[in-house]
């Protein structure tokens, strides 16, 4: 008996415990709401709707300064004037706090890259396995009527290069694409060239008003076999003009004095990356001396001129223009490769001259 009565008070000191326990939990809860967004910022014009959770039951919405921003019933706040304010919202009992930042709209006018220009338009050479970073800054700097998350990159020839969302561009393979870039409604294009050669002491321009007067020592950067030929492995010259300008792939070819290669063979070849801003046709001189003989140039894989005689000077220092048979380049408006190719070799090379002389 004196068991059962103890049992009895154990158990009703629990369900009192426990009920005093119930009574404490009960007592810390509090109704809470919540807003999808701490704070917004909005130019003058913009709305944007906060959500307020639990969905049950209304809410009631307004702003401490509705001449800065407005909010509806359903919670669609407006932007009316720059400045600051907040908007609360009330629901059970609880009570949230927004708050709002209004400027003025600041448009996109222009987008500027980091590229370089050729002829006034963005251009970039790559080398097959390259890579280069652009980027983009807007003009004004504080432009905020178009989102951050608004612009896109692509290329048309995702074979020849690729470009990826953070603006780095990969070279693929041989070849030109365009690679565009959009924020808004603003593009920008980047011409793109893929060549396993790349200008030395470039860009060598070809226009209309200005002649150029290209030295056979710029030829391309690339090496043996790529942007130069030569038959013997050694420079014969001893000049050092290639390596003191940038270029250790090029001890091979025959410079002399650093003003002109020689001991030329047949065979032999020469890279030069020309840009065009002007497409036409373009008169041929030649600076040479020597014994005479042939060559013949190439424009991007064609022969473009047919044999050019070499007439002798009577000097291996007696360097002369206007002693080839006349030729003519026709050059589109871009970039092309420019091989020479000696054929029939007992001379020396010193410039080449491009004057144009007529449309295409």
């Amino acid at each position: 008996m004196k068991s059962v009565r103890n049992l009895f008070v154990l158990a009703f000191g629990s369900l009192a415990f426990l009920t005093a326990c119930d009574s404490y939990e009960r007592e810390g809860v509090t109704n809470e709401i919540y807003v999808n967004k701490n704070e917004i910022t909005l130019i003058v014009g913009q709305s944007d709707t906060l959500l307020v959770s639990p969905v049950a039951g209304k809410a009631q919405w307004r702003s401490e300064a509705e001449d800065i921003a407005t909010v509806t019933d359903d919670g669609i706040v407006k932007a009316v004037a720059q400045g600051s304010t907040s908007i609360v919202v009330m629901k059970n009992g609880a009570k949230f706090t927004v708050g709002v930042t209004v400027v003025n709209s600041n448009p996109l006018t222009d987008v500027i890259l980091t590229a370089p220009k050729l002829f006034g338009n963005y251009a970039v050479s790559l080398i097959p396995g390259a890579t280069q970073k652009i980027l983009a800054s807007t003009v004004p700097g504080n432009a905020n009527n178009v989102a951050r998350s608004d612009f896109a990159w692509w290329s048309d020839n995702d074979n020849v290069a690729h470009v990826y969302d953070d603006g780095t561009i990969s070279g693929i393979a041989e070849g030109s694409t365009v690679v565009h870039y959009r924020r808004g409604t603003i593009t920008k294009d980047i011409n793109v060239y893929v060549s396993k050669t790349s200008p030395f002491k470039g860009p060598h321009l070809l226009k209309k008003d200005t002649p150029l007067e290209l030295s056979f020592l710029d030829f391309d950067f690339g090496g043996p076999e790529v942007a130069w030929h030569d038959a013997t492995r050694e420079n014969q010259g001893g000049s050092n003009y290639r390596a003191d300008n940038g270029d250790d792939n090029a001890r091979g070819v025959d410079i002399e004095g650093s003003s002109n290669i020689g001991y030329t063979a047949n065979g032999e070849w020469l890279v030069y990356t020309i840009d065009v801003q002007d497409g036409g046709v373009y008169s041929l001189e030649l600076c040479v001396s020597g014994n005479g003989g042939t060559m013949h140039y190439e424009v991007d894989g064609v022969n473009a001129t047919g044999t050019i005689n070499v007439i002798p000077t009577g000097g291996w220092g007696n360097y002369q223009y206007n002693t080839v048979s006349t030729r003519d380049l026709r050059l589109t408006t871009g970039r092309h490769k420019v091989k020479v190719v000696f054929d029939n070799a007992a001379f020396n090379v010193k410039t080449m001259k491009f004057t144009y002389v007529d449309d295409l």
